[in-house]
């Protein structure tokens, strides 16, 4: 490859150095380059004006080298064009096709079948996209054909929130959501007819964690709008300030129990009255929600910003959907600052922007709303999903539950004082 066009390929600003973070005993302290002692070793990584530091999590100065020049070559576009030409070198030569090439056909194949504006989604393929070819070349896989059933279980073994490796440090969750990226790259492969079997077919669904519902009652919600006061109180500077509009992200989100993504796209056309028409980002449904009078003041009073455009309330127009969600969550998320909040077994409490979701629906149910009109208003694509979140707090259901444990202690001759 002729001279200038490698040197154009390279990013100009990039580097990655191994140091020691020796230990108060260590003799050798005040030198962080030296290599020998057996303090924990990190490694210090510049990009494009970015830098941070990352454990290498071990004590040997050459397994962090290694670590080092990994990360060198995965970002040195002249050695990842070379391999890739390899690869297909190698696969045109063996009349098959390489995980690389597949996965780009994928990701291709996704964006096209699916709804070009919803950009949130199809990024999760390419995160899943860039986490299988990651894998593959970790473990020195370059044709589809050497996907195994084997390989693929002891991936998938190794996905823990203690993993060793960062990139398999996830919860189950997220493991499970991997997993059916995994099983739809390689279906699509098989439907391709690059291989015959889908090698994924058999492995075990990973069930996601339980997740707990936790509704803002018994005076929470109120302490949650009080902390954006002091969120206020607290700023330093005027244009920190950020209280107006995180109380109206939060009235919005509680009484119309909306995503947060939904709430911070809401225009200004679209409220009509008291009547928000809107179709949600996950699913596409569409939705008429009723605002009480004072979340459509709240709105109508808020700040103007030269960040915001003007036919909306918290979106400038261009920003991507996650960048806008993440900065809001953020933002949100520093309120637990100014909160003390307890669980409902008296446990601290965390405040995030879904149990305002939660908030919502409980209150739905509490007040006599039937369990399908209760779905229908949240958007689920089943009753069930909404069952199986919200199903404890139907009052009436647990009343009858708790008559017949009542009834059942009674006869087996317990006493019971309600």
């Amino acid at each position: 490859m002729h001279e200038l066009q490698v040197s154009a390929l390279r990013p100009k600003t990039q580097t990655v150095s191994v140091y020691a973070r020796h230990s108060a005993k260590c003799g050798k302290k005040n030198d962080p380059r030296w290599k020998r002692c057996k303090c924990l070793k990190y490694l210090y990584l510049l990009r494009d004006g970015k830098n941070k530091t990352i454990s290498a999590k071990t004590r040997s100065w050459e397994k962090a080298e290694g670590q080092a020049q990994e990360i060198r070559d995965s970002w040195d576009p002249v050695k990842q064009k070379l391999r890739e030409l390899g690869e297909l070198q190698q696969a045109k030569e063996l009349g098959e096709v390489t995980i690389t090439y597949a996965l780009d056909r994928w990701l291709a194949t996704v964006k096209t079948d699916s709804d070009s504006g919803n950009e949130h989604t199809h990024s999760k393929y390419q995160t899943a996209a860039k986490q299988i070819g990651a894998w593959a070349r970790g473990s020195q896989l370059v044709r589809l054909s050497q996907i195994t059933p084997d390989v693929l279980d002891r991936w998938k073994g190794a996905w823990s929130p203690k993993a060793k490796h960062p990139d398999n440090r996830i919860g189950k969750t997220t493991a499970g959501r991997r997993l059916e990226k995994v099983k739809g790259f390689l279906h699509y492969c098989v439907k391709m007819r690059w291989i015959i079997t889908n090698p994924a077919m058999d492995l075990k669904a990973i069930k996601p964690d339980e997740s707990v519902t936790l509704p803002l009652l018994s005076g929470r919600y109120e302490k949650v709008i009080a902390a954006t006061y002091e969120y206020d109180e607290y700023a330093r500077r005027a244009s920190d300030k950020f209280g107006a509009d995180m109380r109206a992200i939060i009235e919005l989100m509680r009484w119309t129990g909306l995503r947060i993504g939904d709430a911070l796209l809401c225009a200004r056309s679209r409220i009509v009255g008291n009547k928000f028409t809107l179709r949600t980002r996950k699913g596409g449904t569409p939705l008429t929600v009723i605002l009480p009078d004072h979340v459509v003041a709240v709105l109508a009073d808020l700040p103007s910003r030269p960040d915001v455009h003007h036919d909306y309330f918290f979106w400038s127009g261009k920003s991507k959907y996650k960048s806008l969600t993440g900065r809001w969550q953020r933002k949100l998320h520093r309120l637990n600052d100014h909160l003390s909040l307890v669980d409902y077994q008296g446990k601290p409490m965390t405040f995030h922007s879904h149990q305002l979701r939660d908030t919502f629906a409980v209150n739905q149910l509490l007040n006599g709303t039937s369990m399908e009109d209760l779905s229908q208003m949240l958007s689920h694509s089943s009753v069930k999903i909404t069952e199986k979140y919200y199903s404890p707090w139907v009052p009436e259901r647990q009343t009858a539950l708790e008559q017949k444990m009542t009834e059942a202690l009674l006869k087996m001759g317990a006493s019971v004082s309600l």
